[in-house]
């Protein structure tokens, strides 16, 4: 809130509680509780100070007199709305019938209720009216009222705002992938659902990005609707979710084969029968996993082209197909491009348009040509291909670009509509992430999605200078574009932060998106978790004290809004993160985990075992006497107790120190439990022995290896042992484990 707004509101806050103690109103109270010796005078005046002060997002209190000598008539006071519902139940179970008489709603007004019914009505409020009971009630009220209005403080604030439309919505449900709560993420979808009446296609298109956000390749590559879904016409996004989960499960496999031709038949009985369909273009789709499907496809051609071939290579990094990769380079280096009208017109009869693209183009310009690259380009979608089939029509001698257009309004008029949205040509990979002229904020928000998950993390870094220009980027979308920052910003993360590998100079955006998230000003679990993985990312990459005081400083602040029992396990993670990283600023550090202890005395009869085992080593650590907390009476109420519990847990984790923590703290909790760990990043025989031999392996899914993960799926006796942990820090590995104990 503004200087402005806030002042106007303490004028507003003033001039109300001048009307209600004027007359008739006899009761009379000093501005300063200093100067009365009156216990009743000092709490009331302190509970109406935040009022006047401007702060009208909370209940007031009023006290009303018609005559000196009579008892004070008690009025508490809120905005209607929700809020008066809500403080008018919970009043009565903090005053009740054991300190107030509750006034009934249906009543004859007296004087109290004529005075202070229109000042309220002026100012939009609600009341409801009770007097305490017997002679020194009142300063029990009082009592009670500042209590309850201590807890008022400490409830978490809740959002500004309420996501209305489908973009919010549509934001929000991505915000929940990127921090993989598929809780919050089902619920979203089942919102837009509600809301929107999202039709089967889009509902399944929204499921199918759910299962590849989670990296469940196997639930899209074996869904039911797969067979009618590929002859869909697909957006971009789903595309590229398909494609990447039937290659991840029917061809990746098979790149550790021995002969590049055992790839080619892996790929020809599975991913290119199976979804043929979906090789007539791949628009503008830029994922590893649809180029290479693209490049094998055409390698099992009958007569394969090698200039095509060799283009879509240039797509791909070395080292893209694993051990065959050379093989497969020395394959498309040995073809001839081919010079074939025949060869072309059955590539557009097959509806591969972009294999028929590239074999057209270098033929001679005649009606028939000129048409099928019209055709290719327009069912690619792809505003390059447009400009430049649109110049070589310009450029054609007459009459053929007026047969053209004649005989082909609509498709040329839908490439120069396309070629508006072309870019100007750059020679930076940060100009991919601005608004172009002319570019609608639909189609930048649906460019970057590609951009986002087709980007090469190499090619992010090249530019030495890319963190500044980068967060400058973000900042300036924040403050001019906010409709679609907030579309854009999961994206963001999930590029910066998740894709690319952390890098010092990438700092100033992991500070930029804990800045403009913290501004957002909405914290549900999403955001919450969103802000500890940039921060895991930022404390790996490195910073200087500065930095790392000033970002401590912005999750404390979080946490100070949010503080409440429902975060404390998120809190305590936090400063788990920053104990087993450099310490940038030990202050800083210290001052975060003390607010956080002290939140966990708060609630001390609410904290679970995992998280008092937690508070008392970071105490420990950190050089603190761990807080004296209430007996913990949960395990009691369990039929194991926890020490009773055994087995053998496995932790798979790239992040070595999180999962040696983790196993610290379960074998604090369960001393007859045995912890083994494991980074390795192939499938070696302790690994596949792990796999076999423990009750529980808990999968850190976000920080491993797809040759890693395919071992322990296989070797896992039963599907209930191999589970997913939603984070890679210790806290989430630990807490994964403890669920799925038995």
């Amino acid at each position: 809130m503004n200087d402005s707004a806030h002042n106007d509101q303490a004028k507003s806050a003033i001039a109300l509680q001048q009307r209600f103690f004027a007359a008739p109103n006899r009761f009379i109270y000093e501005d300063d509780p200093r100067a009365s010796s009156d216990q009743v005078m000092i709490e009331l005046a302190r509970s109406l100070l935040r009022h006047r002060s401007g702060h009208v997002d909370r209940p007031l209190l009023l006290p009303f007199r018609a005559h000196d000598a009579d008892p004070i008539t008690w009025f508490a006071c809120a905005p209607e709305g929700a809020q008066a519902r809500a403080m008018a139940s919970e009043l009565e179970g903090f005053l009740g019938p054991s300190f107030a008489n509750f006034a009934p709603l249906e009543r004859t007004a007296d004087a109290a209720d004529r005075h202070i019914d229109p000042v309220l009505r002026d100012a939009g409020w609600h009341s409801i009216r009770f007097e305490a009971i017997a002679s020194t009630g009142d300063i029990r009220v009082l009592q009670q009222w500042t209590l309850y209005s201590q807890l008022m403080d400490r409830r978490p604030r809740a959002p500004t705002y309420v996501p209305q439309t489908f973009e919010q919505l549509r934001a929000a449900f991505d915000r929940a992938l990127s921090a993989r709560n598929e809780q919050a993420a089902r619920a979203l979808l089942g919102a837009l659902h509600e809301r929107f009446g999202l039709s089967a296609e889009n509902r399944l298109y929204l499921e199918i990005r759910l299962a590849a956000a989670l990296e469940r390749w196997g639930d899209i590559a074996r869904h039911p609707l797969l067979p009618t879904l590929v002859h869909l016409t697909l957006p971009r996004e789903t595309y590229g979710d398909v494609m990447e989960a039937l290659y991840q499960v029917d061809v990746c496999p098979a790149e550790s084969a021995r002969e590049l031709d055992e790839l080619l038949e892996a790929f020809r009985l599975s991913l290119a029968t199976r979804a043929a369909r979906l090789f007539r273009s791949r628009g503008t789709s830029n994922r590893v996993a649809v180029h290479k499907s693209f490049l094998l496809h055409e390698l099992t051609q009958p007569n394969p082209d090698g200039l095509f071939a060799a283009q879509i290579l240039t797509n791909l990094t070395i080292g893209a197909f694993g051990s065959l990769d050379a093989a497969v380079r020395a394959r498309v280096a040995s073809l001839v491009p081919l010079d074939s009208r025949q060869e072309a017109q059955q590539a557009l009869k097959e509806e591969k348009f972009d294999r028929a693209y590239e074999l057209f183009w270098p033929l001679n310009n005649d009606f028939d040509v000129l048409a099928a690259l019209v055709l290719c380009a327009r069912e690619a979608e792809d505003p390059a291909k447009a400009g430049a089939v649109l110049e070589r029509l310009t450029a054609a001698p007459q009459p053929l670009p007026s047969m053209i257009r004649a005989e082909l309004p609509h498709r040329v008029a839908r490439l120069e509509e396309l070629a508006r949205r072309q870019r100007p040509p750059s020679t930076r990979w940060s100009d991919l992430l601005r608004q172009t002229r002319g570019e609608t904020d639909e189609y930048f928000v649906e460019r970057w999605r590609e951009l986002a998950r087709s980007s090469d993390p190499a090619d992010v870094l090249r530019e030495a200078d890319i963190g500044q220009v980068a967060a400058q980027h973000l900042l300036d979308l924040a403050v001019v574009q906010p409709d679609v920052f907030e579309q854009l910003y999961p994206l963001w993360h999930e590029l910066f932060v998740d894709r690319c590998p952390p890098d010092k100079r990438l700092v100033p955006v992991y500070e930029a998106l804990i800045e403009t998230l913290r501004l957002r000003d909405v914290f549900a679990a999403p955001e919450l978790d969103l802000l500890q993985q940039t921060l895991t990312m930022l404390l790996r990459a490195g910073v200087s004290g500065k930095t790392y005081a000033k970002v401590v400083d912005e999750i404390g602040a979080v946490f100070a809004q949010v503080r409440s029992p429902q975060v404390l396990t998120w809190a305590l993670s936090v400063c788990d993160t920053l104990a087993i990283s450099p310490i940038g600023d030990a202050e800083a550090r210290l001052r975060l985990l003390t607010v956080v202890a002290q939140a966990c005395v708060d609630y001390g009869g609410r904290l679970d075992f995992m998280q008092r085992a937690l508070l008392q080593l970071l105490a420990t650590e950190a050089g603190l006497t761990p807080p004296a907390l209430p007996a913990d009476t949960s395990a009691m109420e369990e039929d194991v107790r926890p020490d009773d519990r055994e087995g053998l847990v496995a932790f798979y984790s790239l992040d070595e120190a999180a999962a040696r923590r983790a196993s610290s703290l379960l074998t604090t909790l369960y001393p007859r439990i045995r912890v083994e760990c494991s980074a390795d990043l192939v499938c070696s025989p302790r690994l596949r022995k792990l796999a076999q031999t423990a009750d529980v392996f808990v999968f850190a899914w976000k920080s491993s290896k797809h040759a890693a993960y395919d071992c322990v799926k296989a070797a896992c006796p039963s599907k209930d042992v191999l589970v997913m942990a939603p984070g890679g820090g210790a806290t989430s590995l630990l807490a994964t484990a403890i669920q799925n104990l038995h």
